[in-house]
């Protein structure tokens, strides 16, 4: 369409066009005019409803009656950052031996020989029989440095 609005019979230019009042004279329909009642959108702008945070569902197996296993959903989360230190330094390491290659859910790993962990991580891995604190005389000389 040109510079003319049409509607069925009614042709009108659009620089005649001013203001909505006239136009619903032209047309002969009746025409109201409103105040904008919500701030967000008197101030120049369509406004969108505020976000709702989600929740990812996803399929899981769950009980479902005595003793019966079915399927179900479970919610994600996300997982746990590890905590930053405050003053920028890193943690403490130790050099710890292991005699077999390990891993434990929530420490981490260890293969054979020297590992460098932190002083967390080495208590728990002392616990276990086939680990022992290396010395750092032990440690130079496995990497060369004695």
């Amino acid at each position: 369409m040109s510079d003319e609005i049409k509607n069925d019979d009614v042709e009108i230019a659009a620089e005649e066009l001013t203001t909505t009042e006239e136009l619903a004279a032209d047309l002969g329909i009746e025409a109201t005019i409103e105040e904008v009642k919500d701030d967000k959108q008197a101030e120049g702008g369509i406004s969108a409803p505020e976000p709702v945070e989600s929740v990812k569902r996803v399929p899981a197996i769950a009980p479902v009656a005595d003793g019966v296993i079915g399927s179900a959903s479970a919610s994600i989360t996300k997982a746990a950052k590890k905590p930053k230190p405050v003053d920028g330094k890193k943690a403490p390491k130790v050099a710890v031996y292991s005699s077999k290659n390990v891993t434990w859910t929530g420490v981490g790993k260890l293969y054979v020989g020297f590992n460098i962990v932190t002083e967390e991580q080495a208590e728990k891995w002392l616990t276990r029989n086939h680990t022992r604190l290396a010395t750092p005389e032990e440690v130079a000389k496995e990497f060369g440095v004695l």
